[in-house]
């Protein structure tokens, strides 16, 4: 299969993540509540299905280790997609849709996510499953930690937050404050620092050698580009942000 075949395929299935193309008047839009409720059902039903899923092995089973790291992972994975949705509907509803879930975040988050099963599964497959380790240990601390930055920074935001940056090129809030209080009083970008965590994490959880690395490189080298940006933008609404950039600090190795 050639590379623009493969590249069609992925530009196919991202835009069948947005519900492109649709004839139904319910799902035309982001806004709509069936696309929300649709996916809301979905990605819940999903979340169920994998929390109950290592309970239907015993602990002996040769696979129960491959299917509780693989539980593991699909738990935070859902669980981040619906707390998205779910903390911008309580607190900042005037920008909540069926996008806020991010599960068409992009197609380099899709391919991310696709390669890091591929080697999970093609790993188990050629090697066989392998024990629970420190490092699945760590992965579950991480992920809980960077969700609960993630989630913090999104309720102590409020309808400050936004999942693009409010730039003029993207119609500024004109009402945007510059938080300071609770989780922001210590990290400038916690929502930032919480993912990078987390998505760490959910490599650890799986034991993705390859993709533990590649993940850390990535987003590392995202947020390297994205946060100076960022910092520039709000540097020229906020006068105060230089003096908030001195008292605070990224959280991320290297960056800020």
């Amino acid at each position: 299969m050639s590379v623009s075949t493969l590249r069609a395929h992925l530009t196919k299935f991202q835009s069948f993540l947005s519900f492109e193309p649709t004839s139904n008047l319910a799902f035309l839009s982001p806004t709509s509540p069936a696309r929300s409720g649709f996916l809301g059902l979905l990605l819940g039903s999903l979340l169920t299905f994998h929390t109950l899923l290592p309970f239907l092995f015993p602990s002996s089973h040769i696979y129960y280790p491959l299917i509780l790291k693989w539980s593991l992972y699909m738990f935070f994975l859902l669980l981040f997609h619906i707390l998205e949705y779910v903390v911008t509907a309580l607190y900042n509803g005037r920008v909540v849709s069926s996008t806020s879930f991010l599960i068409d975040h992009s197609e380099s988050y899709t391919i991310a996510a696709l390669v890091s099963w591929t080697e999970y599964w093609l790993t188990s497959l050629l090697f066989g499953p392998s024990p629970l380790s420190p490092l699945n240990t760590l992965g579950l601390l991480l992920c809980l930690l960077g969700q609960s930055l993630r989630s913090a920074a999104l309720y102590t935001c409020a309808d400050n937050f936004n999942h693009i940056i409010q730039d003029t090129k993207n119609n500024a809030n004109p009402k945007q404050r510059l938080v300071r209080e609770g989780v922001y009083g210590v990290l400038r970008h916690p929502s930032y620092t919480g993912w990078f965590y987390w998505s760490i994490g959910t490599q650890c959880i799986l034991g993705n050698k390859l993709c533990i690395i590649v993940y850390t490189w990535v987003s590392w080298k995202f947020f390297k580009e994205r946060i100076p940006y960022e910092e520039r933008t709000l540097m020229e609404r906020f006068k105060e942000y230089k003096e908030y950039k001195t008292k605070s600090w990224v959280g991320i190795p290297f960056i800020g």
